[in-house]
């Protein structure tokens, strides 16, 4: 059942206001940490050997790890060409980095990259990205390029106690207590 803590007379009125100092219902699992590109994925041939995609990748707050794609790690993948394929050969490339904790895949076209551990704590940031192209005819469709993380979201357990933030934006958004 819902805790409440109600207010009444002094500046309140006369009618007691009440604000439930927990939450109700089933509660929400947590999430995990992401980066989502904001470009589509797309295949990506490196055509000269001085091509490279290079790039940081912190997970959950972790030291980044920087990572140097370049011909030698496609084809070191999948089906041994100058090209990324897909997310498997990319999370292939990523492991070989020594990357860990995080998994690419593609959801609604764009690549996204999703820690394996949830809560507050996990994220994904990619940093000091650079394409190096050495006769402009290599385009980095991977994604890496530009993208947005978002932090993992912690667990709510069913009937927790809010937090001072939440019943401040509940206190304020009663309009019981507005003149």
């Amino acid at each position: 059942s819902a805790k409440t803590l109600q207010f009444s007379g002094g500046a309140v009125g006369t009618t007691a206001v009440s604000i439930a100092l927990n939450t109700t219902g089933a509660g929400s699992a947590a999430t995990a940490g992401t980066y989502t590109s904001t470009a589509n994925f797309a295949a990506t041939t490196l055509t000269d050997a001085i091509d490279t995609i290079a790039f940081d990748i912190a997970v959950d707050g972790g030291s980044a790890v920087s990572v140097t794609i370049d011909q030698t790690a496609v084809q070191a993948v999948g089906d041994n060409d100058t090209t990324i394929d897909d997310v498997a050969e990319l999370n292939t490339i990523l492991t070989n980095a020594g990357v860990t904790g995080v998994t690419a895949s593609i959801v609604s076209s764009k690549l996204v990259l999703t820690s394996s551990t949830t809560g507050a704590s996990s994220s994904v940031a990619i940093s000091n990205y650079v394409e190096t192209d050495a006769d402009t005819d290599t385009t980095d469709g991977t994604g890496f390029a530009a993208g947005a993380s978002a932090a993992g979201v912690a667990a709510v357990a069913a009937g927790a106690v809010k937090t001072v933030d939440e019943l401040v934006t509940a206190i304020n958004a009663n309009t019981g207590l507005t003149d």
